[in-house]
């Protein structure tokens, strides 16, 4: 089975590491439901996008992890 264009997102504040905790916590659950419904979720095919009308967010590269491997 495959799943192709999925998107996970959130609106933050200016607390990053809110933000990060955020996120995180809904990678991690959407990659426990794929597990359930035997999906896989390739992280080397996923990627971390900021969308912001701050320049220095966009340079922003926030630590994040699917099944212990860090996104770009």
């Amino acid at each position: 089975m495959f799943a192709d264009d999925t998107a996970i997102w959130i609106a933050a504040s200016k607390n990053r590491v809110k933000a990060i905790r955020e996120i995180q916590a809904n990678i991690d659950g959407s990659s426990r439901w794929a597990d359930e419904w035997k999906m896989q979720l390739n992280s080397e095919k996923t990627q971390v996008m900021i969308i912001s009308t701050k320049t220095n967010d966009r340079k922003w590269k926030p630590p994040l992890f699917l099944k212990g491997q860090k996104l770009e």
